[in-house]
């Protein structure tokens, strides 16, 4: 629980009018040597949001290497389907196909 809410004050004036009672609440509280319930579970929720950003991270790193290397392939098979249709077309025209008159 906060100091301004325990005192009921607005945080404003605990902060910047009531320095004292802030410096004196916060040294009992360091003087406890425990943390606070609410505090242990704002640090525990930032230690599992960390551990999820840094596997969004991976994720993120993973997913641009896939990307760059799908890039590659469709590269390379752009320039051979290519050189194929290029080879056919030069196939195609040297073969000819006679038309008999008639032969229907």
């Amino acid at each position: 629980m906060s100091l301004a809410v325990e005192a009921d004050v607005k945080r404003h004036l605990l902060t910047h009018r009531h320095t004292d009672l802030k410096d004196e609440f916060y040294a009992r509280v360091r003087a406890q040597d425990r943390v606070p319930a609410s505090e242990q579970e704002l640090r525990d929720e930032l230690k599992a949001t960390q551990q999820k950003l840094a596997e969004a991270r991976e994720e993120n790193r993973q997913l641009k290497a896939s990307v760059e290397a799908f890039a590659r392939i469709v590269n390379v098979l752009t320039v051979e389907n290519e050189r194929l249709v290029q080879q056919q077309g030069r196939q195609e025209s040297k073969t000819l196909i006679p038309i008999q008159p008639g032969a229907n």
